[in-house]
């Protein structure tokens, strides 16, 4: 009999299949893989008659909640929509998280970069540079110089490539995972100052001497700052 360690594997088998642009079969790989992995409750308290398997504690005639379960989020479930592998409705369900894609500005004066003390998401009260998530069809310098505008007020030119981080939040109260795009830019008129035109998002913007950004730091700057990367 297979085990349940043989199943997952078959499962995240299955889910890095998307990096290969199949993702048809990913799903029905995924559901197969999880119909063969045995239940925990052993083979006295959970069996197959007919091709569907009884769930325990369902009164004769009950209607099996497989043939018509709830979807998370919908009324009458108690199921997280975000929960990876819930059981919703006495059946185990393949979550696939996504991965994010953000940008971040080291918008650059002189010797130092402009940096705010984030608010109202995920790295609260840590500093970190000005930027964003990537939109739909957007570049990389099309977000940077978006994103810098509505944060700052700034215009920035010279919009190119620094370095990129691949970062994992596992602290945060609902943990992501990120992959960051840093840009480096220098401001159109090197007199302007930052304005905050988000203090929802961002208790404020100043200038500091690179790298000496004050803690605590945003987890992706600080895997910037961790790394080979040379600003100057």
């Amino acid at each position: 009999m297979e085990d349940a360690g043989d199943g997952l594997a078959g499962a995240v088998t299955a889910s890095s299949r998307l990096h290969m642009g199949d993702r048809s079969s990913v799903v029905e790989d995924c559901d197969a893989q999880i119909e063969r992995m045995p239940s925990p409750l052993g083979p006295s308290e959970s069996r197959a008659e007919e091709g569907e398997a009884e769930v325990v504690g369902r009164s004769p005639g009950e209607p099996s909640s497989r043939s018509a379960p709830t979807s998370p989020g919908e009324e009458g479930s108690d199921v997280d929509a975000n929960t990876p592998n819930a059981n919703r409705g006495g059946s185990l369900t393949c979550v696939m998280p996504k991965v994010g894609v953000g940008v971040a500005v080291l918008v650059v004066r002189d010797q130092s970069v402009i940096i705010g003390r984030r608010k109202g998401s995920h790295g609260t009260g840590t500093y970190a540079l000005p930027g964003g998530h990537l939109d739909f069809g957007e570049s990389w310098e099309e977000c940077a110089i978006r994103e810098v505008k509505e944060e700052t007020g700034l215009d920035i030119a010279n919009v190119r490539y620094a370095w990129v981080s691949n970062c994992v939040m596992l602290d945060e109260p609902k943990p992501c995972h990120y992959i960051t795009l840093f840009m480096r830019a220098e401001l159109r008129n090197v007199a302007d100052e930052p304005e905050n035109l988000e203090p929802d998002k961002c208790e404020e913007w100043q200038w500091v001497v690179w790298p000496r950004i004050p803690f605590p730091r945003f987890a992706p700057l600080q895997t910037l700052l961790d790394s080979p990367f040379s600003l100057f």
